[in-house]
């Protein structure tokens, strides 16, 4: 007797649409607190421009929100699924290190998320290359091919937080850490003029992108079935 294989749902579940929601609008509201919170000049860390908050909350969510339930998903081949989870966890493990390194030690260098941001390029690029056949596999649906392109938005945008860091390190001449460290890039402050235009200009397709991969995640897909055989 030959076992069946279940099919993966066509339509992502109303509890993992809810959680999802429910995940952004916390985040939204958080970000909207920290925007306010950090208005005062005076707060640890500084003043947040709204260009570098957008940025910030758009990475929170690509890197450490969606990706965690884009791993679940059984309509998303096993492969996408598989890279995603792993660069997941390792966004994790960076938000509890960098949590205590710069609220508890107050020791934050612009070198350490630099060097993190190349380690998950690398992670994200090593993955691709051992899963190449059945990523490639992922481009006969709708939602393959746009997992695909949010791994590639995702690469994009941890090579533009290089460069942010790199040029917010000149400009602040590798002020990150101690009592009077400067975490942010506030607005009006001719140093920071450069990063918050580039940041702006960049943070508006990232967020069409990420609303548009939203649409197609909550629309009917179909998917292969995940057999259960190994992904490379």
């Amino acid at each position: 007797m030959t076992a069946s294989v279940e099919s993966p749902p066509a339509r992502p579940s109303a509890a993992h649409v809810a959680l999802l929601a429910l995940a952004g609008g916390v985040l939204a509201a958080a970000s909207v607190w920290h925007y306010l919170h950090q208005a005062d000049e005076r707060r640890v860390g500084g003043a947040i421009s709204l260009p570098k908050q957008l940025w910030l909350s758009f990475c929170l969510f690509a890197w450490f929100i969606l990706p965690l339930f884009l791993a679940t998903d059984r309509r998303i081949g096993r492969a996408p699924r598989i890279v995603l989870g792993a660069f997941a966890a390792c966004m994790w493990a960076r938000a509890v290190a960098q949590v205590i390194v710069m609220y508890i030690l107050n020791d934050w260098r612009v070198a350490y998320g630099v060097s993190h941001d190349a380690v998950s390029i690398v992670l994200l690029g090593g993955l691709s290359v051992a899963y190449r056949r059945r990523l490639s596999s992922s481009e006969s649906t709708p939602l393959g091919r746009w997992t695909l392109a949010l791994l590639g938005v995702i690469v994009l945008t941890l090579i533009l937080e290089i460069g942010y860091a790199v040029s917010f390190h000149q400009a602040v001449q590798g002020r990150t850490h101690g009592e009077d460290a400067v975490w942010f890039a506030p607005a009006g402050d001719p140093r920071f003029a450069r990063i918050n235009l580039l940041t702006a200009i960049f943070d508006a397709p990232l967020y069409l992108f990420v609303g548009a991969f939203l649409l197609r995640w909550s629309a009917p897909a179909s998917a292969p079935a995940d057999d259960g055989s190994p992904a490379p």
